[in-house]
């Protein structure tokens, strides 16, 4: 979104993340809503979070609609 339309950013997953053009126009800078330091213990807990839920809720699946998620989770809905 940030590189296609002509926006000066767009802010993201829920307001998890601010994507803006780098100044040459061919790159996204990225900005987390946590800090730089914690965006892996962040990503951790979220992976731990979604293997409990996995566990416990064994008919649900992730969701597969985008590999863009950067900052939440997402689960299928079970054909029942």
């Amino acid at each position: 979104m940030a590189r296609m339309w002509p926006v000066d950013g767009v802010i993201a997953a829920n307001g998890g993340i601010f994507l803006r053009r780098t100044p040459d126009g061919q790159g996204i800078v990225r900005k987390y809503g946590h800090s730089e330091s914690a965006i892996k213990t962040v990503a951790e807990r979220l992976d731990a979070a979604a293997h409990a839920i996995r566990q416990d809720v064994r008919i649900v699946r992730l969701a597969d609609d985008q590999v863009f998620r950067l900052t939440s989770i997402a689960f299928l809905r079970p054909q029942i």
